[in-house]
């Protein structure tokens, strides 16, 4: 079968867009080329494109190349370059010992050993497609820039390539009858449609913009402007006519039947259709209202205004529209289901019978997927017969027909809420978004009934929960670990052993009644307050999240980073990476710094860049308030204890680093006069990083005096101390004087 000119096409324009990038980075990640999503997400699907961070970059692979025709410059580039890379690797192996890290120049004078002309660029482009493609190359580290292999070392897994060009025939055959299809699919079909349907929507709005223009040029200004308010009103006249054309060519062939799949491509479409349309009308009118004439040009920003409101009302019919005939196919289907699972309920809230339960949640990180596997083995472990598709998925399975089961199945559904799942679960993408049509659409046909229950991982409540789970009271399992109480309580829900309430007691006396309800009052708050999940941290900011806070107000953009790639996890702000070479127990206390500050609302993530978070008006206070954040680096400590009549005692104690920390007041009490009094809980403070535990449990005597050696200045640093104690494990807390 001939090859699916659609994608030959998208497959050419990355390609190109990729070679023709600014040198020397021809590895950058490509910005999204097409909105034909569904085209992407099955070229994804095809090994064509390599989709990272949260589906808005595109990388080419080999595939990309391999479909092109064989006399296609970009193809020839990429077979050459592929081609001599793993030559060259081949042989270096087995004549250099396998641990020689390479340098790029080494390489490249390796090359130039072996072939007349070499192009640098081609041999970057076949790193790049190798390093990804074969796994040939290992323990590869990038240009500062990120863009170039700098340094790597070979895989033994070169000997097995022992034809090169063996080797590339093979990936252009499987790319190639991968991406076979006998016709153009249904959503590049009905766009081609649709454009040629839209394509004159505006012409009467143009005409009459023409008129405007021959009446303004005849000095008919006050007819001019009829045409302009008349040309106006056509803009919005032809947009809302965009709503039935988008009915008759995207949900009309579904009338009878919507599988979840199509309406999930559905959903992604009209998101695409909304942003173009809209854009569309702006620039029309845009042109109509401040072209020609200047006073009419205020009258355009009533005239967006108009457009935006028209264009969130048609998008939310329309996918008020797409909701009901997905319900109404669904229904068919899983009708029978229901009574199914209605009789599944009462046998299990009647009887011993463990309860089935499906999980729900994104694959945004190996740490999750390994906290998931996990949680269903303790869940199994209690008597809940888990749904996980790490265990009930197998090669070759349908994943669509896997999850329509499971969510329609299932007893419970628990969803692991985090701010990835809800952002995927809202943008309808992946197989979260997949779900999220399921659940959605079986909430609405199952109200009332409890079944979905949130359990929030990551996050808080309003930045990690779908806006469709919202109404539904949720499990709080953050931390590692979680809270016993809060899954306990799980498993009760699960089992349908609902907590009896107390017996009812006597009617109590109400004298004293006002003074009864204080008491009662405060009583109450205090407890409501102790069982807050906001309120578990302590009152004063840790050492490690006054350092982020301080190194994020001093940040240029005034925010914390944080983002995974390439399955590793990245926190930096003011040009300091926080978990680089970091070791287990410290990357979990940077990262639970930084959900701490997130928890008390110092820090929040940004709407455009998800990656981002900034710095909130609390955090700016905080931080004022803390003072600037001040670290020594050295590798020990002198302790000391001076007397009048007798040597000093001393000890040097091996650390990793000293940290300043602020002192701590008490709440502060209004005096009757009105003054503000303030009481000091601890003075400023040392903490001493990077402790051998146990070092000082040997002292016998008091420290009066500290010193040590700033590493970067050379100079002597000196504090008089009144306090020794411990603080976190591996750590040292000196109580200066003042």
């Amino acid at each position: 079968m001939p090859l699916d000119p659609l994608k030959v096409d998208i497959a050419s324009r990355i390609s190109a867009r990729f070679l023709n990038m600014r040198q020397p980075s021809p590895r950058k990640p490509l910005a999204v080329l097409v909105r034909d999503a569904g085209i992407l997400d099955e070229m994804e699907f095809r090994s064509l494109v390599r989709v990272e961070n949260n589906r808005t970059e595109y990388f080419p692979t080999l595939g990309t190349f391999a479909i092109l025709n064989e006399d296609d410059e970009k193809y020839v580039r990429a077979r050459g370059g592929v081609l001599k890379v793993l030559h060259t690797l081949i042989n270096l192996y087995e004549v250099d010992e396998p641990s020689t890290q390479y340098s790029r120049e080494q390489f490249l004078e390796r090359i130039r050993q072996r072939y007349d002309s070499v192009d640098p660029d081609e041999i970057d482009l076949g790193l790049y497609l190798v390093s990804g493609e074969f796994g040939a190359i290992q323990s590869f580290g990038r240009s500062a820039d990120g863009t170039q292999v700098a340094s790597f070392t070979i895989a033994e897994t070169v000997l097995k390539i022992a034809d090169p060009l063996a080797a590339w025939n093979q990936r252009v055959a499987i790319a190639r009858n991968n991406a076979s299809a006998p016709a153009a699919t249904f959503e590049a079909a009905a766009r081609i449609r649709f454009e040629d349907a839209v394509s004159e929507i505006y012409d009467p709005a143009i005409q009459d913009n023409r008129a405007l223009v021959k009446q303004y040029e005849n000095a008919g200004i006050a007819e001019a402007g009829n045409f302009a308010r008349r040309a106006a009103d056509d803009v919005l006249k032809g947009f809302r006519i965009i709503e039935e054309i988008f009915k008759s060519i995207y949900l009309a062939p579904f009338s009878d039947r919507l599988e979840p799949s199509m309406e999930l491509l559905l959903r992604q479409i009209l998101e695409t259709t909304f942003i173009e349309q809209t854009s569309r009308a702006e620039g029309v009118a845009r042109n109509l209202c401040m072209s020609f004439i200047a006073p009419l040009s205020d009258r355009f920003g009533t005239i967006e205004g108009n457009i935006k409101d028209t264009g969130n009302k048609m998008k939310e019919r329309l996918s008020n529209a797409i909701t009901l005939q997905a319900m109404q196919g669904f229904a068919l289907e899983t009708s029978q289901d229901d009574v199914e699972d209605d009789a599944t309920e009462l046998e299990v809230s009647g009887s011993a019978k463990s309860p089935n339960v499906f999980i729900s949640y994104a694959w945004e990180s190996e740490e999750l997927k390994r906290w998931v596997l996990e949680f269903a083995r303790h869940l199994r472990g209690d008597g809940i017969d888990v749904t996980l598709d790490r265990w009930h998925l197998g090669l070759g399975d349908n994943r669509f027909q896997f999850m329509e089961r499971a969510v329609t199945r299932s007893a419970f559904v628990l969803v692991i809420c985090t701010p990835t799942y809800t952002e995927k679960s809202e943008g309808r993408t992946g197989g979260v978004g997949y779900e999220s049509n399921i659940i959605t659409s079986s909430i609405a046909e199952k109200a009332g009934k409890q079944k979905f229950i949130p359990v929030l991982r990551s996050g808080d409540w309003s930045q990690s929960v779908p806006v469709w789970l919202k109404f539904a009271v949720g499990c709080d399992l953050r931390g590692n670990p979680y809270s016993p109480e809060h899954f306990k309580d799980l498993l009760k829900t699960l089992h349908r052993k609902k907590a009896d309430a107390p017996a009812l007691g006597p009617v109590p006396s109400f004298d004293d009644e006002a003074e009864s309800q204080i008491v009662n009052t405060d009583e109450r708050i205090e407890l409501e307050e102790s069982s807050s999940p906001f309120l578990q941290l302590p009152d004063e900011l840790s050492v490690k999240e006054h350092e982020l806070l301080d190194a994020a107000t001093n940040d240029p953009d005034e925010q914390i980073t944080y983002r995974r790639s390439n399955g590793k996890e990245i926190l930096q702000a003011n040009g300091k990476s926080f978990l680089e070479s970091a070791n287990r127990r410290t990357r979990a206390a940077w990262l639970a710094a930084f959900r701490a500050l997130q928890q008390r609302g110092l820090i929040e993530v940004s709407w455009e860049d998800r990656t981002a978070y900034h710095v909130t008006d609390s955090g700016y206070r905080a931080s004022d308030g803390l003072g600037k954040f001040k670290r020594w680096k050295t590798n020990e400590i002198l302790l000391r204890a001076l007397y009048m009549n007798a040597n000093p005692d001393s000890i040097v104690i091996k650390c990793s680093g000293v940290v300043e920390v602020p002192p701590t007041f008490y709440a502060d009490n209004v005096g009757a006069d009105g003054h503000i009094m303030r009481s000091l809980k601890q003075d400023r403070s040392l903490c001493v990083e990077g402790v051998e535990q146990g070092v000082t449990d040997s002292l016998r005597w008091k420290p009066t005096d500290v010193s040590f050696t700033n590493d970067e200045t050379g100079e002597l640093v000196e504090f008089r101390v009144r306090g020794l104690r411990s603080a976190e494990p591996g750590s040292l807390l000196l109580e200066t004087n003042g």
